[in-house]
């Protein structure tokens, strides 16, 4: 029995206890972490706690080595192995700490560090271990092995599950209208044109039509036009995207094989792909051509590491067919073949053609198709003074390295992205040799000298362009680890343990950070009754049709030679509006992007140029040249709002909670022991909307568990500050005006405005009596003035 067990027992039981603690105490949790805010005898119990649990950790160890020593185990591995599997047990107190609300946004580098430690303690842990099993392998004579070409059937197994569950993922997005014109419908109509134009004409930038290969030089995608033929619609897209990411863990794995020579190891780098928060972040983020870019580019890797040149150079001509900067990856891989593998004329060659092709869609084609490449745009901040597009970059870049340095390392969010980019793969790319780092760095230095913090945001898809590069340099830092002389069963344990923190990583970033799976749970959106209605709307418009709709609903009508992203109107033949607060008004973006929206979708109804042909939920649908008679009755349905409490602003902290007799599952519920920071007692307020000349109701879905009794519970009202500070319209409510205990009931109030009203809020103020529970707000336009 060794003595380092003993440490590792107790430590077992140490921190299953503190696990225990902190979950049964995880609403003072922390203030305990953050202030050590405790009282005194809470610190003692928790004392004794964590006493009496090393304890009988120590002593289940003792316990076990004493029966290994009766039945006559001399080698004392049952102890052994006890200890180690107690000193799992370390992991546990992680979990509630990362639970904490917030960690991940007030506390990023605390949260990132214990992610990066649960790696470390699982690699010590899985190590440990491992070599007490490995011993006993080898002592028995029974080494286990798993064959390559298993390895590869189980990473393309993963694969497919990976594509088959984010495919649906995405297109379950796309049903519930969570997909946005930018740029799934750009790409859907760019396709579609490609088909039934012969060129990727789109018309959602403008009233007027443009070749998408002007803004983005794709030409990728017209090899992906036969595809879309079988099924011409959006959906296409988001199953293609799903596929090409899922395959790239096939050439991760085969890397990983082809320098450890070992198929966990290279399984668990295609797991660790597949589970990559930033991955995730490209698949959900509608539809980008540079996703694109992960599966030819890692093949082409691979293919390099095996020196098989020409299907090289086809995956490589795959890649650089993606997007403009792709071309400059493709000219760093050259750099690299020239310095790195020195195979001069290879390298050369590719490193020429990398040039050329970005210096001709660059400087040639994207200007003469009539668009130009956004580098002013996108690093407006880093470009030198006087100076513009890449050679302003370039200065910058080579004459001030320490404006350089504090543009990256002065900006924590940037610090935070290089984190959730290389934690995940345990940090493997440091430890590959410093040449292999050339083809990173062209997608490196677009994501970090960058002005636009979407592109160091791994919720985006910006990153796809430098994943390849993240796991080439993975495999190639494993095969150094895995490469250093030991003995048999302490490298069967190396790799052990370090599989099991290429697994550990991603989960644990992926709980804080995960765009899909989360502390929050797995994000599954699923369409909902308005949805449905929409779809309804969608269905009705003829497929050659010319059409004007918002955001999320113009990209289930792109596949159609014009579409347009209202507020652009243009010839279009039908409209299709929805004035619902939750609907997506981009461009208009912000506190008041609906009643933009709204002031941009009123004068086609009052115009007579439109008639509503269909109303129903706040969705309209109108055709030019039709019968203008209903246009009013359309406008008072579309200015009429429903406003979920959830989604509403409050003072009292911790009161969104599920409710299944709420109309969306969840709803705002207060109660005494409800926090009331600084006295304030608004359950809801906002949310500051416009309101036009006229007659108005205001309908409050209220319950409370005080029905019958004369106690006030509530008070509601209309408010803004533009009335002097008094409200509107305001109702006090009794316990007395329930019918029934902890069931919804519509309160109304009804008000009238001969002017047009500025940041309208429709607020509840709980009384502090009992429950209050707010389901909805309903508006409803009366009677408009003109």
């Amino acid at each position: 029995m060794r003595p380092g067990d003993a440490a590792r027992a107790a430590a077992g039981g140490y921190a299953a206890a503190l696990a225990f603690w902190a979950m049964r105490h995880r609403a003072a949790l922390a203030d305990f972490l953050f202030q050590n805010a405790l009282p005194p005898e809470s610190r003692r119990g928790l004392l004794l706690l964590l006493f009496l649990a090393s304890a009988a950790g120590t002593i289940a160890w003792l316990t076990a080595g004493w029966l290994a020593q009766r039945r006559g185990d001399a080698a004392g591995r049952a102890p052994t192995l006890l200890a180690r599997g107690l000193a799992a047990l370390t992991v546990l107190p992680f979990a509630p700490v990362l639970a904490i609300p917030e960690i991940e946004t007030q506390h990023p580098f605390l949260g990132l560090g214990l992610s990066a430690a649960m790696a470390g303690l699982a690699f010590w842990i899985v190590r440990d271990i491992g070599q007490v099993v490995a011993d006993a392998a080898q002592a028995g004579g029974r080494p286990q092995r798993l064959s390559p070409r298993a390895g590869l059937i189980a990473a393309g197994c993963f694969a497919l599950i990976y594509a088959v569950l984010l495919a649906t993922v995405t297109v379950l997005r796309h049903n519930s209208f969570m997909t946005h014109a930018f740029d799934l419908g750009i790409h859907d109509q760019a396709l579609y044109n490609i088909l039934h134009s012969g060129y990727m004409r789109t018309t959602l930038y403008g009233p007027y039509a443009i070749d998408y290969l002007g803004d983005h030089f794709s030409p990728i995608l017209f090899l992906l036009a036969p595809v879309y033929a079988l099924f011409q619609d959006a959906r296409t897209l988001l199953v293609l995207q799903s596929v090409f990411l899922a395959a790239g863990a096939v050439p991760v794995y085969l890397l990983a094989h082809e320098k450890t020579r070992n198929v966990l190891l290279g399984l668990a780098l295609a797991l660790s792909y597949l589970l990559y928060p930033a991955l995730h972040g490209v698949n959900l983020r509608d539809f980008h051509q540079i996703a694109l870019i992960c599966a030819p580019l890692l093949a082409a890797f691979y293919l390099l590491e095996r020196g098989r040149t020409v299907p090289f150079l086809i995956a490589l001509g795959l890649a650089l067919m993606v997007k403009e900067e792709a071309a400059l990856t493709v000219a760093a891989v050259g750099a690299y073949i020239f310095l790195g593998k020195r195979r001069y004329r290879l390298g050369a060659g590719v490193m020429a053609a990398g040039l050329a092709y970005f210096a001709f869609a660059v400087g040639w084609a994207m200007p003469h198709l009539g668009g130009r490449p956004q580098i002013d745009t996108r690093f407006g901040g880093y470009i030198a003074a006087g100076a513009g597009g890449a050679a302003g970059v370039a200065w910058t870049l080579l004459t001030n390295p320490l404006f350089t340095a504090l543009w990256i390392l002065g900006n924590p969010q940037k610090l935070i992205f290089l984190l959730q980019i290389f934690l995940p793969v345990c940090f493997l790319p440091v430890l590959a040799p410093a040449v292999t780092w050339i083809p990173a760095l062209p997608a490196l230095a677009i994501l970090l000298l960058t002005s636009a913090h979407t592109q160091y945001d791994i919720t985006y898809h910006y990153a796809a362009h430098l994943i390849p590069s993240v796991f080439y340099l993975a495999a190639l830092g494993m095969g150094r680890v895995t490469a250093r002389p030991a003995g048999r069963a302490a490298t069967q344990s190396l790799k052990m343990a370090l599989a099991a923190g290429l697994l550990v990583a991603p989960l644990a970033v992926n709980y804080l950070y995960g765009p899909l799976i989360n502390k929050n749970g797995i994000r599954l959106t699923m369409p909902d009754r308005h949805d449905a209605v929409v779809a309804g709307f969608v269905a009705q418009i003829p497929a050659e049709a010319s059409v004007s709709a918002l955001s999320d609903i113009v990209t289930h009508l792109t596949a159609r030679r014009t579409a347009y992203l209202f507020p652009d109107v243009a010839d279009a033949e039908y409209l299709l509006l929805d004035g619902d607060p939750r609907a997506n008004f981009w461009p208009h973006e912000g506190l008041k992007a609906r009643d933009r929206a709204l002031r941009d979708m009123i004068p086609h109804l009052r115009s007579g140029e439109f008639g509503l042909i269909r109303m129903e939920d706040g969705v309209l649908l109108l055709k030019r040249g039709a019968d203008p008679s209903r246009n009013e009755e359309a406008l008072r349905g579309l200015l009429a709002a429903r406003y979920e409490a959830e989604d509403l602003p409050g003072d009292l902290r911790e009161t969104i909670v599920a409710d299944p007799q709420a109309s969306g599952g969840r709803a705002r519920i207060a109660t005494a022991a409800s926090p009331h920071p600084e006295g304030r007692t608004a359950l809801v307020y906002g949310p500051y909307t416009d309101l036009l000349p006229g007659r108005y109701r205001v309908e409050y879905a209220l319950k409370t568990d005080r029905a019958g009794l004369d106690a006030r519970v509530a008070t509601i009202d209309v408010f803004t500050h533009r009335d002097g500070g008094l409200p509107r319209a305001a109702r006090e409510i009794s316990g007395r005006e329930f019918a029934a205990a902890g069931r919804y009931e519509v309160f109304t109030l009804e008000f009238e405005t001969d002017r047009p009203l500025e940041d309208v809020e429709f607020r509840v103020q709980y009384a502090g009596q009992g429950m209050l529970g707010l389901d909805y707000v309903q508006v409803t336009p009366v009677e408009l003035w003109q």
